[in-house]
């Protein structure tokens, strides 16, 4: 077995290798995986393996990864365990991400454990990415032996032994991993789920209780409370409460009508009239005012539509009742459509017709109260 290191002999460049696998394969139309190696020499192969697993991670996309290359006729765990045991000299931390990654695909192989259509794989990488995994991909290129075949290593690395990871259990207590390194420096949800994911991974917590604080972050964006969640397994520096404040910005429509967030989309009714608040609220998302009856209230909403903003605003002291139909149609497609003021009788008959249709109808009031 070769031990590659960044003293190793740089051989070749990694944009060249890229170069001519895009050369031979071209776009790859009609090619299976197996069909794929013959056509690669042996640093290409390394390249084209590695990267199409990276591709899958960057994409949120480890099952489509899965399903040809640990479900179908190539042993894409095993290749992935050759390249983690020969790149440890590298970089130990992506070698280790490389190992785990096998040994779960391997899983799948062997019908041990499945792997949901949402992974918590993805997460744990992307959190590592920047700066760590590219520069390791290009080194185990440019330093790969020409006369050695990655997809030969398997057994080799089986016998070799795969870099493990220590293995930790959870507490009792809050948090569940004391003993993790968790300062996150997020600027977004995304990263702080990522930064999570790779801070239990890296503490040693189990596959099953990854798995667990995966799915439970699904229900936690859905409350805007992640921050809240790490908080409970991690030791969160800070107040977790206003970091997912600071995350979880309310919408400045939501905020405008005093809500946490936005009623679904539908017609929503204003009982105060349009004021500069208002506008400068929906002058931050896209939104498309009509407060003028020129050319017809039909024909501007028309227009509007073709540039399929989120909130189409209406004063609706415009509206006639030929308009109707035309505002339930963009509220059914997606849009919410927000009348300010208006006849009580149209706006009446606006309801009653949304009601018909199962179209939601919510009454707002700038400050909340309706």
């Amino acid at each position: 077995m070769i031990a590659l290191t960044l003293a190793s002999p740089c051989l070749r460049q990694a944009v060249d290798v890229r170069m001519s696998i895009d050369a031979k394969l071209g776009r790859g139309i009609g090619l299976l995986p197996q069909d794929v190696p013959p056509l690669l020499s042996n640093p290409e192969r390394v390249a084209w393996a590695l990267g199409e697993l990276l591709v899958s991670m960057l994409d949120r996309g480890f099952h489509r990864w899965l399903q040809p290359y640990a479900q179908g006729s190539v042993d894409g765990p095993g290749w992935l365990a050759g390249l983690a045991v020969v790149g440890r000299g590298i970089d130990a931390d992506v070698a280790a991400l490389l190992a785990w990654t096998a040994q779960r695909a391997a899983a799948v192989r062997g019908e041990a454990r499945g792997e949901a259509l949402f992974s918590v794989v993805p997460e744990v990488w992307l959190a590592h990415w920047t700066g760590k995994v590219p520069p390791f991909h290009d080194a185990l290129v440019e330093r790969w032996p020409d006369t050695v075949d990655p997809f030969a290593l398997a057994d080799v690395a089986a016998a070799a032994g795969l870099p493990v990871r220590a293995r930790v259990a959870p507490q009792p207590t809050v948090p569940r991993y004391p003993q993790a390194a968790f300062a996150p420096e997020a600027e977004s949800v995304e990263a702080l789920l990522e930064q999570a994911c790779y801070a239990l991974w890296k503490v040693g917590a189990s596959d099953d209780e990854l798995d667990t604080f995966y799915r439970a972050s699904d229900a936690a964006l859905g409350a805007r409370q992640l921050a809240q969640l790490c908080a409970l397994w991690l030791p969160l520096v800070g107040d977790a409460r206003a970091l997912d404040a600071r995350l979880f910005p309310t919408h400045p429509v939501a905020a405008l009508w005093g809500l946490a967030e936005l009623p679904r989309n539908g017609i929503v009714l204003s009982t105060t009239p349009l004021s500069a608040a208002a506008r400068a609220a929906f002058a931050r998302c896209p939104a498309v005012l009509i407060t003028s009856a020129e050319d017809g209230v039909a024909a501007r909403v028309r227009a509007a539509l073709r540039q399929d903003p989120d909130f189409l605003v209406i004063d609706g002291a415009l509206l006639v009742a030929a308009d109707l139909e035309l505002l339930l149609n963009a509220a059914l497609t997606g849009h919410w459509v927000v009348v300010f003021g208006g006849r009580p009788e149209l706006l009446a008959e606006l309801t009653q017709r949304a009601a018909q249709l199962q179209a939601s109808v919510v009454k707002v009031a700038e400050g909340g109260a309706a």
